[in-house]
């Protein structure tokens, strides 16, 4: 879509004995960090339900942020050296001393263009900076993000069942305030599936609670969509940074 920032997503296990350490640079160090860098939103969630324990959501002006030396000189040292150039990471191609990824495993790093939205609140188009709001359009606290591989042979009528219908059924549940459509830029691509659904909901609750859509009837369009879904993954995560 025209106009909409590229979705950045991490997700990952800490190990036990790190959690306090990586809370704390996270939320002191790391996240304003982005957004003094440029990102447009930098915010953070503990599953709930689902896994990894870990996401991480950001919208950035496009996939050529990586490039730019902003991003690439940004402490990730352990312990933090706090400062946004990193005096210890002079060659971005060779860090030195131990780093915070080494803290996180059955990581990944995914990188998504949004093809649709439902409701989503304004997109903002700029960085808030270090002291800003890190909030940017994934308003709610809860977010149940859905993530899929689709057979070749049905994803263009996978995409118009969901811009025409689906998404739109979903989003009438009660309980959910906003839903968008992302599919992974390829270049950036892990083990992820190929799209993504983040939906904003008001609780857990909402999502544990929602309408069967199994029980009702179905034509034979929708039936060979849902056959050609694979890799199916959902997740239910709960903001925790900002609070």
């Amino acid at each position: 879509m025209a106009n909409t920032p590229t979705l950045y997503i991490v997700r990952g296990d800490v190990a036990d004995d790190a959690k306090d350490e990586i809370i704390d640079w996270s939320n002191t160090w790391h996240m304003p960090d982005l957004l003094e860098a440029g990102f447009y939103s930098a915010t953070r969630y503990r599953c709930v339900e689902g896994a990894p324990e870990y996401l991480h959501l950001y919208e950035i002006s496009s996939p050529d942020f990586f490039e730019t030396d902003a991003y690439k000189y940004i402490c990730r040292c352990d312990p933090p050296c706090g400062t946004l150039r990193c005096q210890h990471k002079q060659d971005t191609a060779n860090p030195t001393g131990p780093q915070m990824v080494r803290h996180f495993n059955r990581g990944s790093r995914m990188v998504y263009d949004t093809l649709m939205t439902h409701n989503i609140a304004d997109y903002r188009l700029e960085s808030p900076g270090r002291h800003g709001n890190p909030v940017g359009s994934v308003h709610s606290k809860t977010v149940w993000n859905v993530r899929m591989d689709v057979d070749p042979s049905v994803e263009k009528d996978f995409l118009e069942w969901q811009e025409q219908v689906h998404m739109a059924e979903v989003g009438a549940f009660p309980g959910y305030i906003a839903g968008r459509l992302a599919r992974r830029i390829d270049s950036f691509s892990t083990d992820d599936p190929k799209y993504l659904i983040v939906w904003e909901v008001e609780s857990p609750d909402a999502v544990k609670n929602r309408p069967s859509l199994a029980s009702r009837t179905t034509d034979s369009d929708e039936r060979r969509i849902r056959a050609g879904i694979k890799n199916f993954n959902e997740a239910i995560s709960v903001r925790i940074w900002p609070d």
